[in-house]
């Protein structure tokens, strides 16, 4: 399932470390061309703006947005009219 290889593929979001990111946003990708065969969350940091390298790997939205739960994150951001398509929905 993963096609991933510009990413660090973590497990957990409990594997995020607040030091390197301590301002992150978790994006929900539903099937990227990168990774057809699941949902990605992908890291941002927020005061850049800039993505990060890691992310997570789940076969549903539902499953991330439980890890995404899980793991802190709590107020949730529909997609914008101009985000790429894949973007389900982005997490702080």
């Amino acid at each position: 399932m993963q096609r991933l290889t510009a990413y660090k593929i973590i497990d957990s979001l409990e594997e995020l470390d607040r030091d390197v990111v301590p301002c992150p946003m978790a994006v929900i990708y539903s099937h990227p061309s990168a990774c057809p065969e699941g949902c990605v969350i992908r890291i941002f940091d927020r005061r850049s703006g800039r993505s990060t390298s890691l992310c997570v790997i789940r076969r549903t939205v539902e499953e991330c947005r439980q890890e995404i739960i899980e793991n802190g994150f709590s107020k949730f951001f529909q997609r914008a009219p101009g985000d790429e398509p894949e973007i389900v929905e982005s997490w702080i």
